[in-house]
């Protein structure tokens, strides 16, 4: 039970008369498959010598192994982005560890050697440690819970309010023709 092909192989339809299995079906040159290659669940296709890269599906999920060496998604025509797309999460790992987390139309979370630092929100994004800010930074509203250390000075436009306590019990603001400090 042995197909050998040497050359090309072109056809929109290949039957083996006599043959419902083969042991073996080798190619050498090029096969051209016309409307699809069909596989059984957990049937493999394995490419390079030691079937470094294999792609099946169970019958549950799909899998695209790669044995050797680094695995490239790459694009090299005109239309060079690449998607990835779900209809639920996506989950990017690590080293078996959490890197990325899409939650289908949710959050996005990143992860640092697996433990979360910075959730996205409906109305903004949270930061799990430390968060480092180098250069001019503007922002709408900075809620801080804890302590914030500010290296050489929290600057503030004029008319802008600093408030202090539950309730602004204590406002500290200026501008150009003077400074107001409310309690």
């Amino acid at each position: 039970d042995q197909v050998n092909v040497t050359g090309i192989l072109t056809s929109a339809q290949t039957k083996l008369n006599g043959i419902t299995t083969a042991a073996n079906i080798n190619i050498t040159g090029i096969a051209t498959v016309g409307t699809a290659l069909s596989l059984a669940d957990n049937i493999k296709a394995q490419f390079g010598t030691g079937g470094d890269l294999i792609i099946y599906h169970s019958s549950t999920s799909s899998y695209i192994d790669n044995n050797t060496g680094d695995l490239y998604l790459q694009t090299t025509g005109s239309g060079d982005d690449v998607y990835i797309e779900s209809v639920d999460d996506i989950y990017l790992n690590a080293s078996s560890k959490s890197a990325i987390h899409v939650t289908g139309d949710g959050a996005v979370d990143l992860f640092y050697n697996g433990s979360e630092r910075l959730a996205t929100t409906a109305i903004g994004a949270t930061v799990f440690g430390d968060f480092i800010v180098a250069g001019v930074t503007t922002a709408e509203a900075l809620n801080v819970t804890g302590i914030a250390t500010v290296g050489t000075a929290l600057s503030l436009a004029d008319d802008v309010k600093a408030q202090f306590g539950t309730d602004g019990d204590l406002i500290i603001y200026g501008n150009s023709s003077a400074s107001n400090i409310k309690d």
